[in-house]
């Protein structure tokens, strides 16, 4: 007995210092400056406007643009009508709102003429995070979730949260790209501490814990980081678009060597247009792009805004820069995406005025069509008979505006009952 418990002590403390040593050498890297996500998302700018792609229009994956020097034209490629569509749902980025825009156009039979295969979720786990490298994800998606369910694998449509694995270009067929969206990282991160209520978990405020993680003594800082990193709900803490869209769970608490390997690829799969990246601040230019890649009118494109919730404590402008500041993939992703989207809206519109009053258009149509479907579900009025307007015939159909309201895990559960 003596002699197991010294064995077990001995490898308790092998174990420690190997902590020690990964921490030392993480914060080693990082303060000496050998790896930057900032740099390697400046190498990848400059790569995109150094040499354009070309590509046959509608081809899956592709990006179109003209000769090498030009990067004002680039463009993703649009979508044809027979490829598959993946969306990566990632928390707290307003994509509950964007997968409702997804489901309402290709999955629900009272909305689209012609509805495709959709994966669908187990109905009692509906918002569940689909991770395709465990044995038991696979093998349930590969059994279409429920045998009950009318879609099978391959699917042709994917609307769930899930982490990124290759596996889901097999999951859904004709496809070998997804589409996905970020935000702010300090945005991300205050929604998702008010909504999931990290604090009360770890038993602090926000600014208390940025605190903490930003100490003087970036060793001390980083440990705290380390050790609570797997307390935060769904995986939403400190890095966690990164962390959905490399696939690899514990990002933020891997080394350094780990992290440049894993980001890289990721930075690759966007400059190569196998990611498509939308952008929550600016979610109305993110749908103008999504209905050119998709062949949407507007009309096809109204959202609600869904789980949003009111901040419990203030985010001040200085505590917002030090969540980015604790967060410099997400922050270096979040640069990225807003410059292909940049990109994208110069291609499509070249005449930026133009730009701006179809992007003024869609926000008044949207408006308007949200507060007469509000007016309607709650029965207080009619939306007008004599209107000629396509969104007026539209919002006259109940089924079409509860689903605007309706966000995925309702979604869900509402398709099941339809089976």
């Amino acid at each position: 007995m003596r002699r197991l418990l010294t064995a077990r002590r001995s490898t308790l403390s092998v174990l420690a210092i190997l902590i020690v040593l990964t921490l030392a050498v993480t914060v080693l890297v990082l303060e000496l400056g050998w790896y930057s996500p900032a740099a390697a998302v400046d190498e990848t700018i400059a790569a995109l406007s150094g040499a354009g792609r070309s590509a046959g229009a509608g081809s899956a994956g592709s990006l179109q643009a003209s000769p090498p020097h030009q990067p004002e034209t680039w463009r993703w490629g649009r979508y044809g009508a027979s490829e598959g569509v993946i969306f990566l749902k990632t928390h707290k980025t307003g994509s509950s709102s964007l997968a409702g825009v997804f489901w309402r156009n290709f999955c629900s039979a009272s909305s689209s003429s012609s509805p495709r295969s959709c994966f669908l979720p187990p109905k009692d786990t509906p918002g569940r995070t689909w991770d395709l490298s465990v044995p038991r994800d696979w093998r349930s998606v590969q059994a279409g979730a429920s045998s009950q369910s009318a879609a099978r694998y391959p699917f042709e449509v994917w609307t769930a949260h899930a982490r990124y694995h290759p596996r889901l270009f097999s999951a859904v067929r004709n496809t070998d790209r997804a589409i996905s969206i970020v935000r702010r990282p300090a945005q991300r991160f205050a929604s998702a501490w008010a909504w999931y209520e990290h604090g009360a978990a770890l038993q602090t405020t926000l600014a208390s814990f940025s605190r903490r993680c930003s100490q003087a003594d970036s060793l001390r800082g980083l440990w705290y980081r380390w050790t609570t990193g797997a307390k935060f709900k769904y995986r939403t803490g400190l890095e966690a678009s990164t962390e959905e869209l490399v696939g690899a769970a514990g990002f933020a608490q891997s080394n350094v060597f780990v992290q440049r390997r894993l980001f890289g690829q990721l930075l690759g799969r966007v400059a190569a247009g196998k990611l498509v990246l939308l952008v929550t601040d600016r979610f109305d230019e993110s749908l103008l792009i999504l209905g050119a890649l998709m062949g949407w009118r507007h009309e096809q494109l109204v959202y609600s805004r869904l789980k949003v919730s009111a901040q419990r404590e203030g985010v001040s402008d200085a505590l917002q820069a030090q969540l980015d500041e604790l967060q410099p993939f997400d922050r270096a992703l979040w640069r990225l995406a807003n410059h292909m989207l940049d990109l994208h809206i110069q291609a499509e519109f070249p005449d930026s005025k133009a730009f701006q009053r179809e992007l003024g258009a869609f926000r008044q149509l949207n408006e308007q069509a949200t507060a007469d479907c509000k007016l309607l579900l709650q029965e207080k009025r009619r939306v007008s008979t004599n209107s000629s307007s396509a969104v007026e015939k539209r919002s006259r159909s109940r089924s079409w505006c509860e689903a605007i309201f309706r966000d995925n895990s309702d979604a869900v559960k509402f398709a099941w009952e339809g089976l």
